[in-house]
Parts: structure tokens; C-alpha cells; sequence
């Protein structure tokens, strides 16, 4: 059986990249992307807000870096990654994240 992961959004970042460099000098980065989706239930305008953690690696990241920051507007692709962790008081959590493969920077005419 073949598996595949792959996750397609276009949005707009919540807050500018951060960007941090390992020990060996690759760079990664992350910020959040926020996606709003429109339909009409029993006649009434809906809105559905998603927000996704975006991670950027190597040359991305410094790109990322380089020409977004918050508010921009950005169409990414890449893989879901589930995210785990158990906080000071015990309690699991758990998250997905996007691991950005490509990414095209949107330019929204005024």
C-alpha cells in the first residue's frame, strides 16, 4: 500500500519569521499562517479560521526571512508533521505543523 503526504494552503503569516541556526549552520525557521474559509450555512455567512504553525529549512528559511513578514501573503506546500510534548503540569498536548518543500510568495495588488 502507498501513502501519501502532502498539504497544499495559501494564507496569510501571523507574525514575522524567526529564524535560528543549528550547531552544524543549517537554518530554520517558523511563524504561523492563518487560512479563512467562507460558506453560507441555512442562509447565514460563515467564516472557519485555521491557523498552522509553518516550519522552513535551509536556504528557505533565510529566504522566508528575507522577503515575508506578518501579514504576508504566501502560497506553501509540504508535509503535515504531528507535534507532541507533555507541559509542566503533565498535561500531553499535540499539534500539526507544516514542514515547508515550496513555497511562492504572493503579491496582492492594492
Amino acid at each position: 500500500m502507498a501513502f501519501f503526504n502532502k498539504c497544499v494552503m495559501m494564507g496569510n503569516l501571523t507574525k514575522d519569521i524567526t529564524v535560528r541556526y543549528t550547531e552544524t549552520g543549517l537554518a530554520f525557521g517558523y511563524t504561523t499562517l492563518v487560512v479563512n474559509y467562507y460558506f453560507n450555512s441555512n442562509g447565514q455567512k460563515q467564516e472557519e479560521v485555521l491557523f498552522i504553525d509553518l516550519d522552513f529549512f535551509g536556504k528557505s528559511a533565510e529566504t522566508a526571512k528575507q522577503f515575508l513578514k506578518k501579514g504576508s501573503n504566501i502560497h506553501v506546500s509540504g508535509r503535515l508533521k504531528l507535534k507532541q510534548w507533555t507541559d509542566n503540569n503533565g498535561y500531553k498536548h499535540t499539534k500539526y505543523s507544516l514542514h515547508v518543500e515550496d513555497m511562492q510568495m504572493i503579491k496582492v495588488k492594492d
